[in-house]
Order: structure tokens, then sequence, then C-alpha cells
């Protein structure tokens, strides 16, 4: 399972995904497609408005660093609605937390 956190700390959204969802072998699984395209989408979107960071990165887990202000809020709150999108679709393969 893929486990995807969003919590804010010091004025910056951490957002972390963890895990392969398991939903089909390497290679071919839609979930873990879907979440690393919003993770890195996020990433290269924010990092054009703002400051932010792509905190950790490895196989099977992404951290990605977004300040909160006005030009990002948009972009946080999109995410957000589109990994409890992938949720709501893939509950056995992908969870949201924060």
């Amino acid at each position: 399972m893929t486990r995807i956190t969003m919590k804010e700390e010091d004025g910056k959204v951490v957002i972390t995904a963890d895990g392969h969802s398991g939903y089909a072998p390497a290679g071919e699984d839609i979930v873990c497609a879907g979440v690393s395209a919003l993770m890195f989408a996020a990433a290269s979107a924010a990092m054009e408005l703002e400051d932010a960071e792509i905190g950790e990165l490895r196989n099977g887990y992404m951290k990605v660093i977004l300040p909160v202000n006005v030009r990002t809020q948009l972009l946080i709150n999109s995410l957000r609605e589109s990994f409890e999108m992938l949720e709501l679709k893939y509950e056995k393969f992908v969870t949201l937390q924060g």
C-alpha cells in the first residue's frame, strides 16, 4: 500500500508518499504511477512559483516540501483533492493521512 501524508508545519506543507501500492507488477502499476506523477508535478510547479524542495527521493519514497502562501495554496488544495480521488478509487492500494 502507498501511504501519503500531508501535514503543515512552520508555514510549509510536508508531503510524503511511501511504499508501493501493489496494484500491479512494477512498471505496470497505475496507482504508483499516478502518485508519482502528482508528486513530481507538484514539486516542479511549486519550484517555479516559490521556494520548494524535494526533501528525499528513493525507491518507493518521496518527500516534497511546499511553502504555504497565496501562490501555492491552489496547488496544495488540488494535490489534496487528487490524492483523495485516488484513495476513493483505489482504497485497498493508497491511503491519505493529514
